[in-house]
């Protein structure tokens, strides 16, 4: 029994390390491995989770082919995502102002989305 807890630990642990990604330096010399999490084209400053820190450095001091990633990760990042318009949705082309409310105080009042949602909770209640 507990050899299936440690086993499953273990798996759910190396989930975690699987995203990380092996940065070299602009010479080639060193090496680290970390996530990337933030870069700012106006600074030129990466962002990197390595080892549990937030590790900020300018692009310069990567590889070519690291920047490549980030230009690639960046314009990702950017792009628009497929949820933006409740028009490409399934659900979110039924919702309108009538549909959706939300309790203010004691009383419901009209709301309109602002942007389109990622997920929905629906919920069914049935007494019989």
């Amino acid at each position: 029994m507990k050899r299936k807890y440690l086993l499953m630990g273990c798996l759910l642990a190396s989930l975690g390390w699987a995203s990380a990604r092996t940065w070299t330096s602009a010479d080639g010399t060193r090496t680290f491995e970390g996530d990337l999490k933030n870069f700012d084209e106006a600074t030129g400053k990466v962002t990197v989770l390595a080892g549990g820190q937030n590790l900020i450095f300018s692009q310069d001091k990567l590889s070519e082919d690291d920047r490549a990633y980030i230009q690639e990760w960046q314009t990702k990042k950017e792009a628009p995502s497929p949820a933006e318009s409740l028009e490409d949705q399934k659900i979110g082309k039924k919702l309108t102002d009538k549909v959706l409310s939300r309790l203010d105080g004691k009383k419901f009042e009209s709301v309109s989305m602002t942007k389109a949602p990622e997920y929905y909770l629906l919920y069914f209640s049935a007494s019989w």
